[in-house]
């Protein structure tokens, strides 16, 4: 549930902070106190377009933050197995939404920054804000096949299936026209294929060999540089050249210069010759290791060129099948299934046909179980909704749910629906969109609601003009239904009537104050009898009569009794 709401710098607001609970949360006020502007704040935390009427101070950045608190509850499975939600959360889920002067807005779920989408697929399992909008989406047909969806969660998994179902039937109709236009210019294609395969083939490249070959041709270039470092230090070790007495004779001739003393002092001597002489012996080896080093790097322009050229092949290959030798590989391996088909163009097609048939066929029967599902729960809810409306003071009401179904099956089957209701004794059944009434709209939707609300799993619902065109003993009833889907959901509404705010669990208060000749929108959390003044104002209007207060506490006393018993 929504547990906590601050806004900041949002048109009249600076700085407000709700602290909501379980239950029914009734927000009333004057018109222009800024009910408007709360809801307005909420769906700016949801992901809504930015309106720069919306914004107060232009010099400060505008904030939102709602805080839910989903734990042990499936909307905190669900949010952890999409990624939106970690397991060391705790089950506290923070929405907040920055907006900054220049009109830059910056999204955060738990602090860390998200897209706006990523904040809508999170709010769409957190809330559901039901207003004005959500009035003209009831009168939308093609929503209503969604609506009827929620009555059923089995539909989910089979929705699925069908959109996995269309990639493959797309995907399989798509390989079928590309072969059927190759089977046209089967000769030329099959002889590309087979150019290319051969190409490859030739090439007979080996694991590791580029890297050789790179390493070769660096080498076969210092070719002169190798030689006459190799000299040199031949030349430094021999004496040979302008470096006169060498590193080897040098070492010989202090070996020999010690040897003729080593009789006066053997003990100490004798490890210095050992050494002297393990050491002469591994100049003259290197000096030859040298000597044949230098001898064999010799530039072969010939050879060159060759691993020159193998290198240009190598790379060119890799530019035209790939950018690697193992993607050249697989190209390869491809091109003998593409072979074996464009020469075989007639079974090819042969089988992608019946791939296609088999598809349709799967297709079919998805749509036809998500069609017996959609029948059945059609049935059901139309009896529930039917029975809800005699409550909500029409007049022998009839809701029904009308499937048709379509040649192609699409994302969401082969059905259409429409929600189809009739209002007063002796009238046909006619498609919502012919209702006129706003205050009928509202009700309708109120009764869609209630019964969505047992099977629904959105813990929180947001009602702004529940209560449009309503009144008397209708505005009682609708009253009742708020009271009733807060026992499985928190329930946030925005009123002007009291009877529907008789019934709050907890109430909030929107009033706008002026300080220092600028209007301010605040909030006040109200206790039982601050609530009860509260009813009298909206009973009285104007004037605050006590025949207001008396029947404000009556109908707060009343409220309390009838939750008692239902």
């Amino acid at each position: 549930m929504l547990t906590h709401l601050r806004v900041k710098n949002i048109a009249l607001i600076d700085d407000i902070a709700l602290d909501l609970d379980e239950g029914l949360n009734i927000l009333t006020g004057e018109t222009g106190a800024g009910k408007s502007i709360i809801m307005g704040a909420v769906n700016l935390a949801l992901g809504a377009r930015v309106s720069k009427e919306l914004l107060g101070d232009r010099e400060k950045p505008a904030q939102v933050d709602l805080v839910f608190d989903v734990t042990g509850t499936s909307v905190e499975k669900h949010l952890i197995e999409m990624g939106l939600l970690k397991p060391e959360d705790g089950g506290e889920v923070l929405l907040s939404r920055r907006i900054a002067p220049n009109g830059r807005a910056v999204n955060r779920l738990n602090e860390e920054i998200v897209t706006a989408s990523a904040l809508q697929k999170a709010a769409t399992l957190l809330i559901d804000v039901h207003g004005q909008h959500e009035h003209q989406s009831l009168l939308d047909a093609s929503r209503h096949i969604d609506l009827l969806d929620r009555f059923d969660e089995r539909t989910v998994a089979l929705k699925g299936q069908l959109r996995g179902l269309l990639e493959q039937y797309h995907a399989k109709e798509a390989e079928y026209q590309e072969w059927s236009q190759q089977a046209g210019d089967k000769e030329r294609i099959l002889a590309l294929m087979q150019y290319e395969a051969q190409e490859i083939d030739e090439a007979e490249i080996q694991d590791g060999e580029e890297e050789e070959l790179i390493a070769s041709v660096r080498l076969a270039q210092s070719a002169v540089h190798i030689q006459e470092a190799c000299l040199a230090a031949y030349g430094a070790l021999r004496g040979e050249g302008d470096y006169g007495e060498g590193g080897v004779d040098a070492l010989n001739r202090a070996l020999s210069e010690l040897q003729d003393i080593e009789g006066l002092d053997e003990e100490k001597l004798s490890p210095i010759l050992s050494s002297l002489a393990d050491a002469a012996a591994i100049a003259e080896d290197a000096a030859s290791e040298i000597k044949r080093y230098g001898e064999d790097a010799q530039t072969d322009p010939e050879a060159l060129e060759e691993m020159r050229e193998r290198l240009e092949l190598i790379r060119r290959l890799k530019g035209k099948y790939g950018g690697s030798i193992e993607k050249i590989r697989q190209y390869r391996e491809e091109l003998e299934g593409s072979i074996r088909k464009i020469e075989n163009i007639n079974e090819t097609l042969e089988g992608l046909k019946k791939d296609i048939e088999r598809l349709q066929g799967q297709l079919q029967k998805t749509a036809d179980q998500l069609s017996v599902l959609r029948k059945k729960a059609a049935q059901t809810i139309a009896g529930e909704i039917t029975a809800l409306l005699k409550t909500l003071q029409f007049q022998d009401p009839e809701f029904s749910v009308e499937i048709t179904a379509r040649d192609t099956v699409g994302a969401k089957g082969k059905d259409q629906v429409q929600f189809m209701i009739r209002t007063n004794v002796g009238e046909a059944l006619r498609p919502l969109n012919k209702i006129a009434s706003g205050g009928e709209i509202s009700r309708i939707m109120l009764a869609i609601k209630t019964v969505l609300a047992q099977r629904d799993e959105i813990p929180t619902l947001i009602f702004d003009e529940i209560d449009t065109g309503i009144s008397g003993r209708t505005a009682q009833s609708v009253a009742e239904k708020l009271a009733l889907i807060s026992r499985f959901h928190q329930i946030i509404c925005i009123t002007h009537l009291p009877q529907i705010a008789a019934m709050a669990d907890h109430h909030l208060r929107i009033e706008k104050n002026v300080y220092d000749g600028h209007a301010r929108t605040e909030v006040a959390q109200l206790d039982p009898e601050e609530s009860a003044e509260e009813l009298a104002r909206m009973l009285g209007g104007t004037q605050m009569t006590e025949t207001a207060r008396q029947n404000a506490f009556e109908m707060k006393k009343l409220a309390a009794e009838w939750k008692k018993h239902n």
